[in-house]
């Protein structure tokens, strides 16, 4: 019973030995798979984690973007303003210059019209004035007796009566170029 009985405290001292090897390795697997569960849960939450911060990314770029194309709109309103602004100062002043322009040709207008009156004014006056100078020299003609002072005086008439034909002319020529005017 020697050496067999010193085996048996070996085999059972083995046999705790196995059991608590065992006992760790139960532990250690259920600790690994608790890491494992952990570093799962873990991860999910890193990927949630990630997903938002894009999430977040994308929203703040879309914002961004937003606020950029308000800006490009305000702009925008603000130039066409400032072209409507520009274009009705532009009208105005194309207005005024029109209006400037056309008080300036009636002005003009009426000052040549008062001119030919006022030619046409002088040239009658004129035209009176050589007729009755004319019927005075045929009334002196008239009571002249001398042959002498007669030729003389029908010289003076006639060169008169050219003149007066010729001015009578003039105010024909002008009474008709201002009724082509008018």
């Amino acid at each position: 019973a020697g050496p067999s009985d010193a085996r048996e405290p070996d085999l059972a001292e083995m046999a705790a030995r196995v059991e608590a090897v065992r006992k760790q390795k139960e532990a250690a697997k259920r600790e690994y798979e608790q890491a494992l569960r952990s570093l799962h849960i873990a991860e999910h939450t890193e990927n949630r984690a990630n997903i938002q911060l894009h999430a977040f990314q994308r929203l703040a770029d879309a914002f961004e973007h937003k606020k950029y194309m308000d800006d490009v709109k305000k702009a925008d309103q603000v130039m066409r303003q400032q072209r409507r602004q520009a274009d009705h100062e532009a009208k105005q002043r194309n207005r005024q210059e029109e209006q400037a322009r056309k008080e300036d040709v009636r002005r003009r207008r009426d000052q040549l019209q008062k001119q030919k009156n006022k030619e046409t004014d002088d040239a009658r006056k004129n035209l009176q004035h050589m007729l009755q100078e004319d019927k005075q020299l045929r009334e002196n003609n008239r009571q002249a007796s001398s042959e002498a002072v007669t030729q003389h005086r029908e010289r003076n008439h006639q060169q008169k009566g050219q003149a007066r034909q010729e001015l009578a002319q003039n105010l024909v020529n002008v009474m008709a170029e201002r009724q082509q005017q008018v």
